[in-house]
């Protein structure tokens, strides 16, 4: 009984084995079997996914060469853009130094004109432009002035109102003969007075005074002469009639008198367009003796 027992263990052991081994055998022959279909597979996938990403990848290397054909394509119109823009700031540089050097020339100019005006004009007496710091001004108190006195008083002012307080004035007026000239000064004779605003008051008395004393005739060279004794550099003649005596005669001594020493300026009162010969003594007297001419209509 003992020895069936044990044999019977035996026979189930080795069953047991037999049963495991052909079953791993089997697994292994499934394996085997299997195996190049499942490489097959894998592999078909990877290469499918690389012909994938190398498509991809290609696309993205086309776009990147369009890109930078792109880019080289704009670099070269930025390298002529700003080639032409250098030539044009090099343009404009030597525009600039052109222009710089006519406005450094100009400016010279200026100022040389500046300095030539300086030294002739100092300022300008109803549009007469005189150098001169100190004025002698003549009035004619003939009778022939009487239909002008608004005229006169206003042509005063006109001329003292302009000026500055460094400047020397007297105002002289004269009727009578040559021969007999009666002179009558706003100051004493001979004495010239630093213009002040103040004196505006004064010297249109004075004025309003001389044009309610007249006489009958227009002793010009005695005025004139009279007035070549003050110390200015100017004379200022107002007057609406020619001298008693011949108008070249008075030209040429009063110039040869003076030897341009002053400037004698002269303004003609009235219907001066009508009267030809005192505009044409006037103009001759001042054109021979450094001064101006000028003409004033009657206010009056």
């Amino acid at each position: 009984m003992r020895r069936s027992k044990k044999k019977e263990l035996n026979i189930f052991t080795m069953s047991a084995l037999d049963l495991f081994a052909s079953a791993m055998g089997a697994f292994v022959l499934i394996a085997v079997i299997s195996l190049p279909y499942y490489l097959n597979i894998d592999q078909t996938d990877i290469v499918k996914s690389q012909k994938e990403e190398i498509e991809g990848l290609k696309q993205n290397a086309s776009s990147l060469r369009t890109k930078i054909a792109n880019a080289i394509e704009e670099k070269i119109k930025c390298e002529k853009e700003k080639t032409k823009l250098v030539d044009t700031m090099a343009g404009m540089g030597k525009q600039n130094d052109t222009l710089q050097s006519q406005v450094q020339g100009q400016a010279a100019q200026i100022a040389s004109l500046k300095g030539r005006l300086a030294n002739t004009i100092k300022f300008s007496l109803l549009g007469i432009s005189t150098k001169a710091t100190s004025f002698t001004i003549v009035v004619d108190m003939s009778g022939s002035v009487k239909k002008y006195k608004t005229t006169i008083k206003d042509t005063i002012k006109r001329l003292i109102k302009p000026m500055q307080n460094k400047t020397k004035i007297q105002i002289i007026g004269y009727k009578g003969e040559n021969s007999n000239p009666q002179i009558i000064s706003w100051h004493n004779p001979y004495e010239m007075e630093l213009f002040r605003s103040s004196m505006m008051s004064s010297a249109d008395s004075f004025t309003d005074r001389i044009v309610h004393n007249l006489g009958n005739n227009t002793p010009t060279t005695a005025a004139l002469k009279e007035a070549l004794q003050y110390d200015s550099e100017a004379i200022i003649l107002i007057t609406d009639g020619e001298p008693n005596n011949n108008a070249n005669r008075v030209i040429r001594e009063i110039t040869r008198l003076n030897n341009h020493r002053k400037e004698i300026h002269t303004i003609a009162i009235g219907n001066y367009l009508k009267k030809t010969e005192l505009s044409n003594f006037l103009m001759k007297l001042s054109a021979s003796n450094g001064g101006g001419f000028m003409g004033v209509a009657s206010l009056d």
